[in-house]
């Protein structure tokens, strides 16, 4: 099933503008305690070295998963990025990703994912800071109240930017414990993929964090200022399937997820529906947050425009330049021509290597699910997307809902899943190789292209989703 943690590492811990040497922070969602952020930062001469680490404790589906993240800056005093390591683990699956900048506009990269090791070197994303460069940003808010700071966060995970308006909204007071403190607001809204993500801090007058709060799986995930002896005890886990499981209305009787189904469903805030997809299925608004969607396994909408080539990229993820990888497509093909065979014949190749199905991966690559011949519908989707782009067809990732009879302790259910979207025959077609393929069982809610921030336009509608009605379309 698709990895809804990954969201958390694209947590914007908040603007700290006293810049201490180091600080902790407690992450807790809901009522549990999830994990911690590590924060330090220090000044020699012209240079500034910031380190952030995060590191969160949960199950999925009673397995235990970590994931950390850690992230080392340098830049100069005036904010002018220069080089940064990222190295991020989640289960059994590790990125690093080191990046030094060339006349600041080129990036030298050295990646590692799993076993392969790439060099490459790309266009440093335009305008796009390093955290002591919004450091010096965010400083101007405390001294114009209502100010609007836009600027461009550089994601490490994805090595792109992510546009970002800061603005202080003011005094507020906040309740810290037992006690109340003068505090100031601070909003934040990030733009992620298809959506945006909408990010409350409180700092105190000095400058110093206090709280950051932003939406995560319906509830809200809280990053507040803590001390070593408090962070590092260890927590009961939380399992994110607690939280992300939505109850399907009436259990599916055999052959359903092959006809046409039309389903009724709510979002418990308001949902204009931008950005959920078209191909098998038809959304139609009914007002105040409800939906019709029709999902019909053997048709798909003529798009309106034709992929683009970001369909045929090989990317951090979606290693469609790997030679095994498209060794591996070019043998499942070899006998047939038309696209539509091409991916029925890639989806049964893709199933046939990841032998073994699994949670404790984490979240990886093509290539490592390539080598390592196991995980779950996320390393499905992702090998499946590289191998169709490996031989030219445009593919892309679509995260959603699937239904399941009985997934754990749940009976009749929708997980989270994960399968991709080919362009053939002048439609969007969905295949999934982590099941017995695409069918009317499925309901999508965000397209993505491999990378963890893909996934927020989803994130949030699955937290606050409830289907209330599903039934069978005669032809």
């Amino acid at each position: 099933m698709s990895r809804l943690r990954l969201l958390l590492l694209l947590i914007l811990t908040g603007p700290v503008f006293a810049a201490p040497t180091r600080e902790w922070f407690a992450l807790t969602l809901g009522e549990h305690r999830i994990g911690y952020i590590e924060r330090s930062r220090e000044v020699a001469n012209d240079i500034v070295e910031t380190r952030e680490y995060f590191r969160a404790r949960l199950n999925r589906n009673g397995i235990p998963l970590t994931v950390t993240t850690e992230e080392r800056h340098r830049e100069r005093r005036d904010g002018t990025p220069l080089r940064f390591h990222f190295r991020q683990t989640i289960g059994e699956s590790e990125l690093r990703v080191s990046g030094e900048l060339i006349d600041g506009r080129q990036l030298r990269l050295w990646v590692r994912n799993g076993r392969s090791v790439s060099r490459r070197q790309v266009a440093w994303p335009d305008g796009a800071l390093l955290m002591e460069g919004i450091r010096l940003r965010e400083q101007a808010l405390l001294d114009t109240p209502g100010l609007r700071l836009r600027y461009r966060m550089f994601n490490p995970a994805s090595l792109e930017g992510v546009d970002t308006e800061a603005r202080l909204v003011g005094p507020e007071t906040l309740q810290v414990g037992d006690r109340s403190v003068d505090a100031l607001r601070i909003e934040h809204v990030l733009a992620l993929a298809q959506n945006s993500m909408r990010v409350v801090a409180h700092i105190d007058h000095e400058g110093r964090l206090l709280r950051t709060m932003l939406p995560l799986f319906g509830r809200e995930l809280v990053i507040s200022r803590d001390n070593e002896r408090v962070v590092a005890p260890q927590w009961p886990r939380a399992d994110i399937y607690d939280f992300t499981l939505v109850a399907a209305p009436a259990s599916f009787s055999d052959g359903w997820r092959a006809q046409a189904l039309r389903y009724r469903v709510a979002f418990a805030q308001h949902d204009d529906g931008a950005g959920l997809p078209g191909g098998e299925q038809r959304w139609q608004a009914l007002g105040d947050g409800r939906f019709e969607v029709v999902v019909d396994p053997d048709a798909a909408t003529i798009v309106s425009s034709a992929p683009s080539l970001s369909h045929l990229a090989s990317t951090t993820w979606i290693n469609a330049d790997d030679a095994g990888i498209r060794r591996l497509a070019e043998r499942a093909i070899a006998s047939v021509a038309a696209p539509a065979d091409r991916m029925a014949r890639l989806e049964q190749a893709t199933r046939a290597r990841i032998e073994r199905h699994s949670m404790r991966v984490g979240y990886a690559s093509a290539r490592e699910a390539f080598d390592r011949r196991d995980g779950d519908c996320t390393e499905h989707a992702l090998l499946l997307a590289a191998m169709a782009r490996s031989i030219g067809i445009p593919a892309r990732i679509v995260i959603g809902l699937v239904y399941a009879e009985q997934f754990g302790r749940h009976d009749r259910v929708f997980a989270p899943h994960a399968w991709v979207q080919a362009f053939v025959d002048g439609h969007w077609r969905s295949y999934d190789a982590a099941q017995a393929g695409f069918g009317s069982d499925h309901i999508a809610l965000a397209i993505g292209d491999g990378n963890p921030s893909d996934y927020y336009a989803s994130l949030e509608r699955i937290g606050v989703m409830r289907i209330e009605s599903v039934e069978r379309l005669r032809r």
